[in-house]
């Protein structure tokens, strides 16, 4: 079984904004997109060892996101919102759960600060 997290945020939603902000974490990140459609982006954090042993990419635990966002409902349009799902999940064949745990929530950490999210989606 793959070791997993989900979270689910509320974030500000204005024109491109949000599409600009995810951007700019997959440059921070240095992530490979591995999928993209309208409301959903797929990417691979990280690297596997031998390639770390390689020199080819030393950016730490490999970890997979799936970003899955939908606009939400609102009454006024000058504040729209959406809402950001996240799911990590370990790229290692054969995982250490202490690892993934902290690279999950530093990854997360990231994802908050950089999206400026406002709250966690009920």
């Amino acid at each position: 079984m793959v070791a997993s997290q989900t979270e689910t945020f509320v974030v500000s939603d204005i024109g491109t904004c949000l599409l600009l902000k995810l951007c700019g974490f997959v440059e921070a990140q240095r992530a490979v997109i591995r999928d993209v459609s309208e409301n959903h982006l797929r990417l691979r954090l990280g690297s596997h060892w031998i390639e770390q042993l390689l020199g080819a990419n030393a950016s730490g635990h490999p970890l997979d996101l799936e970003i899955l966002f939908a606009p939400l409902e609102s009454i006024d349009d000058s504040r729209r919102q959406a809402r950001v799902q996240i799911v990590v999940r370990d790229a290692l064949y054969y995982s250490r759960p202490e690892r993934f745990e902290a690279a999950a929530k530093r990854i997360l950490w990231h994802f908050r600060s950089h999206l400026m999210v406002h709250s966690a989606a009920g």
